[in-house]
């Protein structure tokens, strides 16, 4: 069975084959351009959510 789309299997999620390093760097380099809002739940295992920002905010 192949679980590399399935959500629960590892918290990866649907990554379309991009690996978890690249997308996290990915992801930080757009909160820091301000066009990501990142936001930690704090759950276990930790979860981390990533939205666009609204336009101009």
């Amino acid at each position: 069975m192949n679980r590399s789309n399935d959500p629960g299997a590892g918290g990866e999620g649907v990554n379309n084959g991009v690996s978890p390093k690249m997308l996290t760097q990915n992801l930080r380099m757009l909160e820091r351009n301000g066009l990501v809002e990142r936001k930690v739940r704090p759950v276990v295992p930790p979860r981390v959510e990533a939205s666009r920002r609204r336009f101009g905010a």
